[in-house]
């Protein structure tokens, strides 16, 4: 199943509905690719996928995706580089990157923080933990209180 990066805007009744976030799903894996996107899709998100780092990045710039699921051990580029290219173009500063990876030792996670991501998920992932995970990631934190005190 290959899915394409689609137009956001929807038409329904007449009325435009708000801009759905767009997600990049990283993973040089077919089946991890359909079966998050299947979900994130029911979920209501756009989403787009690569299957290496190199079309990540490509892909990323291209598309400037709200949230990106990254595998980590890929063929070409893997998922730690990936991700430090994505962090250096500025215009992807405030996309948040979720690693997803059999990789949870240590040494691992904290290369996956240090290049980049947000958050480290290990595989396999169910489908609702990484909604949830995406939810919060996609949340706007609150604006800080800026009264002053008397």
């Amino acid at each position: 199943m290959d899915h394409e990066h689609t137009d956001p805007s929807r038409v329904t009744g007449g009325r435009l509905r708000q801009r759905a976030p767009v997600i990049l799903i990283v993973d040089d894996s077919e089946d991890n690719r359909d079966l998050y996107a299947m979900a994130l899709g029911r979920a209501g998100y756009v989403v787009a996928v690569a299957v290496d780092g190199l079309d990540a990045v490509d892909k990323a710039q291209a598309i400037g995706p709200a949230l990106i699921l990254m595998d980590l051990a890929m063929p070409n580029l893997d998922g730690w580089e990936a991700t430090k290219r994505i962090r250096a173009v500025p215009d992807l500063a405030a996309t948040k990157i979720i690693a997803l990876t059999a990789f949870t030792d240590a040494v691992s996670v904290q290369r996956a923080f240090a290049a980049g991501c947000d958050l480290v998920l290990a595989k396999p992932c169910p489908p609702a933990t990484l909604l949830e995970h995406i939810i919060v990631a996609l949340t706007p934190a609150p604006p800080a209180d800026t009264r002053e005190i008397a």
